[in-house]
């Protein structure tokens, strides 16, 4: 018997050149031992199946597997002994493959951890960290559809193929249920029962669950029964959430033109004052990508000096909750990076409140604001009259129509197309990933035909107070296509002469808070909590890992200037 022994009850007898290993003969007829690894298989009494018994080594610096001499025991699921002995092979690869990869080595079922997460939630529900409801619904989700679909199987075995075939059965459920169950729930003080009917569940449904189960998989990465890396996906749904509607780079050209043109021919003071200020803001959110309620709440003094994308001087929008319609949502409080020709914008609508309202505005000044200093409040109607104008068809796409809105679906969709990281993209502009795939799926499915759009590109037609006032008639588009210094490709963040002007002041004062909690150990630290405290840093101003590198070049540099010291 290659590779091991087999130990019988007539012993060398019964096979040349076997060793005999003393056992009561019901044992040996029932075990085999590997030569060349630590694996026994033994046939346990009354049974045909044969086990493996191996022994593991933990890693080094871990600790021990367990209290029985780091052996553990797996079924081969074989009663043939050749094809135990190819199972208890496999078997043994596969924990040593899971040991020095760091993985635990008593995976779970799939239905006895989803216990153990609802206990964990249970949990934080006491100390206040996680809403009742959220674990209300995810154990919903879980325990009627997750759990009884996957049952007892191992966690660290389900792959994405398996979430395809769970995805049709869970599109089925509601025409194969056959069992009863009721729901209770609360109205006006009282508890009500009624029954439970299950409905096709829509985009909407579905993605809600995957999300529930992509945290229930964090959960299980979190306790090392399955790595992070191996979590497995669900497809794309083919249904998406409704399309959010961009504007093409025409159509901005478009608007900018007849904007400024209705500008440039009224002559009724209250009516063109309106129309510059609007002009002013749909400029302002096209560059900002900010919601429409967020711009109408800025003041100018949340207006601070920075540079916008292309590095040149301008302002950035410190967003703080009083901004937000919901002021609970922390990933919406952040500091905007505009694109470039915002700062143009707000120096010309300052002349505009100038101009018109004779009087020079204050920090304290709404950006968007009536003659009396209120916040502009009559938005939409303009914004419609201007569609009109532009002869935009309201419902012809996407049996939708444009709003103010849209300004900022048009900066996410023109961020896409530029190929920008969507984590980037979602920092930038406040909102989570998961909406991005749920109402963007179209622009991601058409990146893979398209060629990538060049970074930073912005259309700005000239917008100076005086030309909007008709005091000057110079118009460059009127002879050929829209080229202007604003609109012109910028290439990706990587000129360190741009950076070390943008980000001058933000080095030192890294390095100043470095020095207060770190002291002269700073310069030791390895690169990737180095790029930890620079995340942390630099969080609002939505930098990604080619940009948090280079901010690591330039704090090397300073440190170099200053004490001769290279990180």
């Amino acid at each position: 018997m290659a590779n091991g022994k087999l130990l019988t009850e007539q012993g060398s007898r019964a096979r040349a050149n076997a060793a005999v290993i003393p056992a009561s003969a019901e044992e040996s007829a029932n075990e085999f031992r590997f030569e060349d690894i630590p694996v026994i298989l033994r046939k346990k009494q009354g049974r045909a199946i044969w086990t493996a018994r191996i022994t593991i080594a933990p890693a080094p610096g871990a600790f021990s597997i367990n209290n029985d001499g780091n052996r553990l025991e797996r079924s081969t699921g074989e009663s043939d002994l050749d094809r135990a002995k190819d199972k208890a092979r496999q078997l043994y690869a596969a924990l040593n493959y899971r040991v020095e990869r760091g993985e635990s080595l008593h995976p779970k079922a799939f239905s006895g951890l989803v216990t153990e997460y609802l206990r964990w939630l249970d949990e934080r529900v006491r100390l206040g960290l996680v809403k009742t409801y959220f674990r209300s619904r995810v154990s919903t989700t879980l325990e009627r559809y997750f759990a009884p679909y996957f049952g007892d199987r191992l966690i660290d075995t389900i792959t994405s193929a398996d979430l395809v075939r769970y995805h049709e059965w869970r599109e089925s459920y509601a025409s194969d249920y056959q069992g009863k169950a009721f729901i209770k729930y609360e109205r006006q003080g009282k508890e009500l029962i009624r029954p439970f009917t299950p409905v096709v569940p829509g985009p909407a449904t579905l993605r809600k669950e995957r999300q529930q189960f992509y945290h229930f998989m964090e959960f299980a990465a979190s306790r090392g029964y399955i790595r992070a890396e191996g979590i497995p996906r669900f497809k794309r749904l083919s249904g998406s959430g409704s399309v959010r509607l961009a504007f093409t780079p025409d159509e901005i050209e478009r608007l900018q033109k007849v904007s400024a043109a209705r500008c440039r021919k009224h002559l009724h003071a209250i009516q063109r004052r309106a129309m510059v200020i609007n002009h002013y803001r749909m400029l302002a959110l096209y560059l900002t990508g900010l919601r429409p309620v967020e711009a109408s709440r800025l003041r100018f003094r949340d207006l601070i000096s920075g540079a916008d994308k292309a590095g040149e001087i301008s302002y950035l929008v410190r967003l703080r909750p009083e901004h937000l319609k919901r002021a609970d949502v922390r990933k919406h409080i952040r500091t905007v990076t505009p694109q470039s020709g915002f700062r143009s914008v707000i120096d010309n609508l300052k002349k505009a409140y100038h101009h018109f309202d004779e009087h020079e505005v204050t920090e304290d000044d709404f950006v968007f604001h009536d003659k009396d200093r209120t916040p502009n409040r009559n938005t939409a109607k303009p914004f419609v009259e201007l569609l009109d104008a532009a002869k935009f068809a309201r419902g012809a796409r996407y049996k939708s129509h444009y709003a103010l809105g849209s300004f900022r679906h048009t900066f996410i969709t023109d961020r896409l197309y530029e190929r920008q990281d969507l984590g980037f993209v979602s920092r930038w502009t406040g909102t989570s990933i998961e909406m991005i795939d749920r109402h963007y799926s179209h622009v991601l499915s058409e990146m893979e035909h398209q060629e990538p759009r060049p970074p930073n590109t912005v259309v700005v037609l000239p917008h100076s107070l005086d030309y909007l006032l008709g005091k000057v008639d110079i118009d460059p588009t009127e002879d050929g296509p829209t080229v202007f210094s604003t609109a012109k490709a910028i290439e990706p963040a990587s000129d360190l002469d741009r950076r070390r002007k943008e980000w001058g002041g933000d080095v030192s004062e890294f390095l100043r808070i470095m020095r207060d909690v770190y002291g002269d150990e700073f310069v030791t630290l390895p690169i990737d909590q180095k790029l930890g405290e620079i995340h942390d840093f630099v969080g609002e101003r939505c930098f990604n890992s080619a940009e948090a590198h280079q901010f690591l070049t330039l704090v090397n540099e300073a440190l170099d200037v200053e004490t001769g010291i290279v990180l």
